[in-house]
């Protein structure tokens, strides 16, 4: 769902759209009590294939917001309105990995390691604080201008035994995923 500039959301002034990812749309808005600028995502909404996704996003959300890292990307918020999902976060000039390693093609070994290390970071702290990201890929790993990374977007990948499904899981999945099984901290590993 995509608001246009200058509409309210729950608080929220919505100063134009930032990005479009398979979670949602991400507006610029302002938070109207504070004045603060943030990232606000309006969630995509269940389908017939996905009933769920908005509940584990949400739900992914709510487990990443207890995170206290410098490498998690802080939810602010998160919640309904009118039947609309969302999450508020911090905004963070950066790109996604993914769209770095488009742009630049592949990195130096330095960067690259620089990189690996600070998702290795952030996945200590989500895995000290019980959490399972459970969908760690270039997508969900943001980079500022400075090389600072943030880990995002926990949560909405779950097991399918749907064989269709199944073909739409990471390239080399871990066992556990492979098997449709429950996934765990391995499974964040296998992926970084």
């Amino acid at each position: 769902m995509e608001l246009d500039a200058g509409t309210t959301f729950d608080g929220y002034e919505i100063l134009g759209v930032r990005d479009r990812d398979a979670t949602g749309v991400v507006h610029r808005a302002r938070e109207i009590g504070t004045g603060r600028l943030v990232a606000l995502t309006l969630l995509a909404p269940a389908t017939d294939a996905d009933p769920d996704l908005p509940q584990r996003l949400l739900d992914g959300a709510r487990a990443a917001a207890a995170i206290v890292h410098p490498h998690v990307l802080p939810v602010l918020a998160a919640g309904e309105e009118a039947g609309t999902a969302y999450v508020v976060t911090r905004i963070v000039e950066s790109e996604s990995l993914a769209a770095l390693v488009a742009r630049e093609g592949p990195l130096p070994t330095g960067r690259a390691a620089q990189i690996t290390r600070q998702v290795a970071a952030a996945l200590d702290a989500t895995h000290a604080a019980g959490i399972v990201h459970g969908a760690v890929t270039p997508a969900t790993v943001r980079v500022d201008a400075t090389g600072h990374v943030f880990l995002v977007g926990f949560g909405p990948w779950e097991p399918s035994a749907d064989p269709e499904e199944a073909a739409a899981m990471p390239v080399s999945p871990a066992p556990e995923q492979a098997r449709g099984e429950r996934i765990d901290a391995r499974t964040d590993v296998h992926a970084l």
